[in-house]
């Protein structure tokens, strides 16, 4: 919500681009990565239907104290909280879908489609709330409301087997069908089966190259997901004359389109290798950015942003996935390990923060191709290392 509403969230609280960029991202991300880590681990050993209902109740309570905030640094601190809980949440869906049916890329895919119609419905949600006269708290409230109740109905449901997947699925593997038995069902002691595995996991994942370098591939996708959205609508306001409504409307494009290449996406991954899926994904993405970074006015920017979000949507997804394969049955360690990489998060806003003070949006806007440049340099150097004889 901060972030669909960056132009109101610096008018309400007189700050510049770098320093919103401080205050919604570099901070936050900070604050989240260091409990976030902690938390994977632990929700290792829990029930992960327990542990997400947990989760969407505590992102409810921060995004309510977001909404109810006074000062900057409350904000930061109410963001914080919230991006922990939501990481959690999403960490446990993930950890569920990828041991669904057909396999971690199409598990990832889909959780990527879905979590891109949620994107997509954030930005008319803030239009209509900026054209009531509202602001970007009043969004806050609505998404807390939201959270707790989707808490409310997950905690309260009953967990079922994995149901039949698309086409191309495979049936499900006997830990998958396990797992989707739920908490219900009969587990060995979680101290006595789970301490010791846990600990060796993580070591493991220490020295694991292949999940480093998965990891670090898909940590360079935070430059085309919230980053891109506040700077397109900054873009949208401050260079194109648009109204605060109609910004953000223009970065929906972003959010529809990457919903529709997630889809896209899944489909694809049917009959196409992965590997090829990204680096089609990766030179489209960069053909889009320049229409972004280039555009005349504000459709055009808005079409521009639809088609970034289509070709940029499947990156995450598939890289997430082959982090996942790296460290087979350890979610929770994956996760762990990839908020190490919070560097990236943190650096990433607050440089081009910077730089779009200093040499405008436009510019900052053309960084942004670094993430399509290190989808295909990672690719290139995993190739490359699959070729090298091993002894």
């Amino acid at each position: 919500m901060a972030v669909v509403a960056a132009p109101d969230v610096e008018r309400e609280q007189s700050i510049d681009h770098g320093a919103y960029a401080l205050l919604v991202f570099a901070l936050p991300m900070l604050g989240s990565a260091l409990l976030e880590a902690a938390v994977s681990l632990v929700a290792e050993r829990h029930s992960r239907v327990r542990v997400a209902g947990t989760g969407l109740f505590v992102l409810g309570a921060a995004l309510l104290a977001c909404g109810l905030s006074e000062g900057p640094v409350a904000l930061a601190l109410g963001l914080a909280v919230a991006g922990t809980a939501s990481g959690v949440v999403c960490a446990v869906a993930q950890a569920e879908l990828v041991a669904a049916p057909g396999g971690p890329e199409r598990g990832m895919m889909r959780w990527a489609l879905f979590s891109e119609i949620g994107d997509a419905l954030t930005p008319p949600l803030t239009a209509l709330v900026l054209m009531g006269g509202g602001s970007y708290r009043g969004v806050f409230l609505v998404a807390a409301a939201a959270s707790v109740g989707q808490g409310v109905v997950l905690l309260r449901s009953k967990r079922r087997p994995p149901a039949e997947g698309l086409p191309g699925d495979e049936p499900p593997s006997a830990a998958a069908a396990a797992e989707a038995a739920g908490p219900d069902a009969a587990e060995p002691d979680a101290d006595e089966a789970e301490a010791v595995p846990l600990l060796e996991a993580w070591r493991a994942g220490l020295r694991n190259r292949e999940l480093w370098t998965w990891l670090l591939a898909a940590a360079m996708c935070t430059f085309l997901d919230e980053i891109v959205i506040a700077l397109g609508a900054l873009h949208a306001e401050r260079d194109l004359g648009a109204s605060p409504a109609a910004a953000v409307a223009c970065v929906t494009g972003a959010a529809l389109g990457a919903a529709a290449g997630a889809l896209l996406g899944d489909r694809l991954l049917v009959s196409v290798p992965a590997r090829r899926i990204l680096v089609g994904s990766a030179l489209a993405t960069l053909v889009a950015l320049a229409g972004v970074v280039l555009a005349p006015s504000v459709g055009t920017l808005g079409a521009s942003l639809v088609l970034l979000g289509v070709a940029a949507a499947p990156q995450y997804a598939l890289l997430q996935a082959r982090a996942y394969a790296a460290a087979p049955g350890r979610p929770g360690v994956v996760n762990a390990l990839g908020q190490l990489f919070v560097v990236i998060d943190i650096g990433a806003p607050l440089a081009l923060g910077a730089l779009a003070d200093r040499a405008g949006l436009s510019a900052a806007l053309a960084c942004l191709s670094i993430q399509p440049i290190a989808v295909l340099a990672v690719l290139a150097w995993v190739r490359r290392g699959q070729r090298v004889p091993t002894r």
